[in-house]
């Protein structure tokens, strides 16, 4: 059968989005050179800015040297003299600016010059001063240097001319700042205007198109299902049989969805779904693998109570009057659902929910039972592969791995940090009088505070930090690619949040437990992993003897890691 297509027809949209998006341009280019000649009347108020504070600041500078000639004339003090020619570098930098400054505007610029020729000979009457002074002394009580001052207010009159055009034009460029950005505003709005309208349109557009490609795919697919009924009829066996050979040696959640996800096209393709498998606490079922494009959405978790196929133990619904279930998403039609239950050695682990645009016939029924079943099966055996794989790394009271796996860890670390040339922390915890805390409250209590000081352990450790019993009361952490300095603050960390957390003995808060920590380096503190372990085990004991509740670090060794593996 020929595929259908549907011609789609020329928009008529497509010169208006065409002479918009020209308009768009426009707009764009006009302000960004709106926003160039805003950058230059930026430049000009920034240089105008410079050029009143230089002007500013060599007035300055001149008066303070006219007040210190005027007090070595009159008090024979020549050392603010001193002080203030010891700037003339300064001043002669600044001059420079400043001329740099104002070469672009003739006026300015003949004002700079004149400011310069009069700051010349104001610093070089005040080099004669201090000759004097330096040969004659001063000439206590004379009075003020008419000509020095007449060459002062000649100094404030060119500096206030500077300062006069400086502002005139700092306001100019103002003026034209505001006018500018008004017209970069007025532009602006046009753009998101015309922008706006082009992006209506394109939606338009694509929502036409996209509608009309839905109902092809829709056509397209009403053809196949009536080509391929009779032919899928045919082949669902084997596919069943093949489905199960697949989800035999699967040892995932994640494994079962991809073949869940390659195989659900051609046992139902024309049903959309999800499988749901019941939490640890089994009040409630979460959605782990979903399949097609279910309309409306399925919910991500219900109730065992939601479902009737759970509470029954078979596929529901049978009968087109039942009740449907309480997990429907609103919209869904509840006779083209179909809900099968996962049943493993009586115990029901989950169920697939199957929703399609038509309802499910006997067939469909069967298809959808015999899959729930093998996955029940593959279910339960990865459930009970996890289990015995936990089991042998994981300790059952604090679920922190066991000392089995924290001897082949620290091997295999130790290895991996030789051959990158790092170090690897081992820390070595134990808790302080823990023996007189279970006497106080009972083995059990101490069970439970094991298991709380075993989550505390996993929560403060970072995530490549491997954590376990090591027997007891004593735990082990493995820092890899840890220094001294690291793992000391990691020890602490670790010391506070136990000393920070009070024990809960079911409801009831008892004393916080401390805990003493063994720090031991690989390779500083011994070349083998066991001649480390014992490294820690020599700091914890210095920590105990030192009053409990603290961290040590482990003493360098005598000699290298070898020869001490050698004697131990």
């Amino acid at each position: 059968m020929q595929r259908i297509k549907a011609v789609l027809p020329a928009s008529p949209r497509l010169p208006v989005v065409l002479v918009l998006a020209g308009l768009l341009l426009l707009v764009v280019l006009a302000m960004l050179l709106l926003l160039w000649r805003m950058d230059r009347d930026r430049e000009v108020a920034t240089r105008q800015v410079q050029v009143i504070e230089r002007a500013l600041w060599l007035r300055g500078e001149m008066h303070a040297l006219a007040a210190a000639e005027q007090t070595w004339r009159v008090q024979g003090l020549a050392d603010p003299l001193l002080r203030v020619q010891r700037s003339g570098a300064e001043i002669e930098a600044t001059l420079e600016t400043l001329l740099e400054l104002t070469r672009g505007d003739a006026d300015q610029a003949t004002h700079a010059d004149q400011l310069r020729q009069l700051v010349s000979r104001a610093m070089a009457s005040s080099q004669a001063a201090l000759a004097d002074a330096r040969q004659a002394g001063p000439a206590l009580g004379a009075r003020a240097d008419d000509a020095a001052a007449s060459q002062l207010a000649r100094i404030d009159t060119v500096v206030s001319a500077l300062h006069g055009g400086a502002t005139l034009q700092l306001k100019a460029a103002g003026e034209r700042g505001g006018g500018r950005l008004g017209w970069a505003v007025f532009l602006l709005i046009v753009a998101l205007v015309t922008l706006g309208l082009c992006v209506a349109l394109l939606l338009f557009e694509a929502r036409g198109r996209r509608r009309a490609e839905e109902e092809q795919e829709r056509l397209q697919r009403a053809n196949e299902r009536a080509e391929k009924t009779a032919e899928r009829h045919a082949h669902d066996l084997q596919r069943l049989a093949d489905l199960g050979d697949q989800l035999r040696p699967a040892k995932s959640i994640e494994e079962v969805g991809e073949v869940l996800a390659a195989s659900m096209k051609q046992l139902l393709p024309h049903f959309n779904g999800a499988l749901y498998l019941q939490a640890p606490s089994r009040n409630v079922l979460r959605r782990q693998v979903l399949w097609g494009k279910p309309n409306p959405p399925l919910e991500d978790m219900f109730t065992a109570d939601d479902c009737w196929a759970m509470r029954r133990g078979v596929s529901y619904p049978a009968d087109p009057h039942a009740p449907p279930c309480r997990h429907l998403a609103a919209g869904t039609n509840p006779h083209h659902v179909l809900c099968a239950p996962l049943t493993a050695q009586g115990e029901v682990l989950g169920v697939m929910h199957f929703s399609g645009e038509l309802p499910p016939n006997l067939q469909d029924r069967r298809i959808a039972q015999t899959l729930a079943d093998q996955l029940a099966l593959a279910v339960s055996n990865f459930r009970l592969h996890e289990n015995l794989r936990v089991q042998s790394v994981r300790d059952p009271l604090t679920s922190l791995f066991n000392r089995r796996y924290l001897d082949a860890t620290l091997v295999r670390e130790c290895l991996r940090a030789r051959r990158a040339q790092q170090s690897v922390a081992l820390l070595l915890l134990d808790l302080d009088q823990f023996k007189q805390f279970n006497e106080r409250h009972g083995h059990e209590a101490g069970d439970a505070a094991l298991g709380q000081i075993g989550a505390i352990i996993a929560q403060t450790i970072r995530p490549e930090d491997i954590a376990g019993r090591h027997g007891g009361e004593e735990f082990v952490v493995i820092l890899p690619e840890a220094d001294a300095d690291l793992a000391r603050d990691r020890a602490e960390l670790l010391r506070h949040a136990i000393r920070a957390h009070p024990i809960d003995l079911l409801g009831r808060r008892v004393e916080a437990l401390s805990v003493s920590i063994g720090i031991a380096l690989y390779p500083q503190h011994g070349t083998e992993p066991q001649v480390c372990l014992r490294a820690a085990d020599r700091a914890l004991q210095q920590a105990k003897q030192a009053g409990r509740d603290r961290v040590e670090m482990a003493e360098a060794p005598a000699g290298n890691g070898s020869k001490e593996a050698a004697k131990a």
